[in-house]
C-alpha cells in the first residue's frame, strides 16, 4: 500500500523556492548596504586623519616653550615653501616643517621618516602672521615674518583646492600655553 502524503507536492516546492529567493534577496541587499557603508567609512576616515593631523599640529605649536622675555623668535623660521619651527622635548630641539609639496600641505618632523598630510589636493597655500615684529611696533597682519624679533601672536594658514574652492583657514597661536601661564590673578587682561 502506498501512502498519499509520502512525497513533496509541487506547491510545497514552490513555497520553499519563494522563501529561499526572499532570503537570497535580503542577504544580497545586506552585502550591498555593507559595501556602501564601508566605502563611506573609508572615504571619511581619510578626511578624519587629516583633521587629526591639523589638531596635532595646532597643539604642538601652541605648546612651544618660550625662552627669554617677549617671546623671542629663535624657534620659528619662514622658508620658501612654508614655515619651520623647533619644539623642545627633553632638552633636545626637534625641528618641524609645514610646507606645500606635490599639491598637499604636509607636516614633517625631522626625526620622522614620513610626512603627515594636513590637507590634500591643494593648488595654493598662504601663510600670514599677526603680531608685532618688534617690541616697539604695532600689531598687524603681515604676509611674511622677515626681520621679526619676537613670535607672532597668530599664524594663519590659508589653502585653496585644485578646483578653486577655499578651505577654512587653520589659525594657530604659537606658544599659547606659555602665554596663558603668564596670566596672574592680579591681571584680568591676558598678555599681548
Amino acid at each position: 500500500m502506498r501512502r498519499q502524503d509520502a512525497g513533496i507536492t509541487l506547491l510545497e516546492v514552490l513555497l520553499a523556492l519563494a522563501v529561499m529567493a526572499m532570503l537570497g534577496v535580503g542577504i544580497g541587499s545586506l552585502f550591498e548596504t555593507g559595501s556602501q557603508v564601508w566605502q563611506r567609512i573609508d572615504a571619511n576616515s581619510e578626511v578624519a586623519d587629516h583633521a587629526i593631523n591639523r589638531t596635532e599640529l595646532r597643539s604642538t605649536l601652541e605648546s612651544m616653550q618660550v625662552v627669554g622675555p617677549d617671546l623671542p623668535l629663535s624657534e620659528l623660521i619662514e622658508t620658501d615653501d612654508g614655515i619651520a619651527f623647533a619644539i623642545e622635548k627633553d632638552g633636545i630641539s626637534i625641528w618641524q616643517r609645514v610646507r606645500l609639496s606635490e599639491n598637499a600641505l604636509l607636516w614633517q618632523v625631522d626625526s620622522a621618516p614620513t610626512s603627515q598630510i594636513l590637507r590634500p589636493d591643494l593648488s595654493r597655500v598662504t601663510f600670514s602672521y599677526y603680531g608685532r615684529k618688534t617690541v616697539r611696533s604695532e600689531p598687524d597682519w603681515h604676509t611674511n615674518w622677515d626681520d621679526a624679533t619676537i613670535l607672532p601672536v597668530l599664524i594663519k594658514i590659508e589653502s585653496w583646492q585644485i578646483g578653486g574652492q577655499v578651505n577654512p583657514p587653520l589659525t594657530i597661536q604659537p606658544a599659547k600655553l606659555t602665554r596663558q601661564m603668564e596670566i596672574s590673578l592680579s591681571s584680568l587682561v591676558p598678555p599681548d
